[in-house]
């Protein structure tokens, strides 16, 4: 497992670190789907405690080889990348209130701005998680009716169907001379407005990750977002 042996402080403090019992208290994160008010209120200090066993862990793991061969638990929240998390929150597997830090970490690094192609963003998206949301009890920033949104940047159109209740028709926003800066990763368009109304200024998407169908962008209008790919 090693590429040298490592001393026998670096083997206790990794021994240490990997089953201080505050990583078991991370791990019950897994079960808290449960318990979401309890963990809502817990997340930020759980993510202090987590931040410092990582850092306590990377210093012990010299000479081992990476993270991937430490026990799976640990991978569950206190190790878990800020991609992951929304990838799994694209599913709606993990608890709401750690997915705002981790899209507002993935902003600030934009690991794929400038990296998107026609191809990566051109198709149908559900939308399944909004910060404009994330104050609302219960829903936790994920979406509580459907919405699909359709990047047709050949037609250069941008679709939304909002569907609410089941015996209301869906409702249609079109967006209109859809445009996409590949340099800046962003989507600009325009809402024709209504009869008697002022013109309105375009919306933009910025999308700052895109990986296995699932973007992760902030809306002039919503905040940050994340969209899975349906189609």
């Amino acid at each position: 497992l090693c590429s040298h042996q490592p001393s026998p402080l670096s083997f206790l403090l990794l021994i240490f670190v990997t089953f201080l019992p505050v990583s078991s208290f991370c791990f019950t994160l897994t079960v808290g789907h449960t318990f979401s008010d309890q963990l809502a209120h817990r997340a930020p200090k759980i993510q202090n405690a987590c931040s410092l066993i990582n850092k306590l862990q990377r210093n012990a793991l010299v000479g081992f080889e990476p993270i991937q061969t430490r026990p799976a638990f640990l991978h569950l929240y206190c190790n878990m990348e800020d991609a992951e998390i929304v990838q799994r929150a694209s599913v709606k597997t993990i608890e709401g209130s750690l997915v705002l830090s981790a899209l507002e970490n993935l902003e600030k690094e934009a690991p794929s701005v400038g990296k998107i192609s026609d191809g990566d963003l051109a198709g149908e998206y559900e939308l399944v998680f909004s910060s404009a949301l994330v104050k609302i009890p219960i829903i936790n920033g994920f979406m509580p009716n459907k919405e699909i949104i359709t990047f047709d940047l050949e037609l250069k159109r941008l679709s939304l169907v909002i569907e609410t209740l089941p015996f209301l028709p869906a409702i249609t926003i079109i967006g209109q001379d859809l445009q996409w800066d590949p340099e800046a990763s962003r989507l600009t368009y325009k809402i024709q407005p209504k009869a008697n109304s002022k013109p309105r200024p375009p919306s933009t998407w910025t999308v700052f990750y895109a990986d296995e169908g699932v973007l992760a962008a902030r809306s002039s209008v919503t905040g940050l977002n994340i969209l899975r790919r349906t189609g």
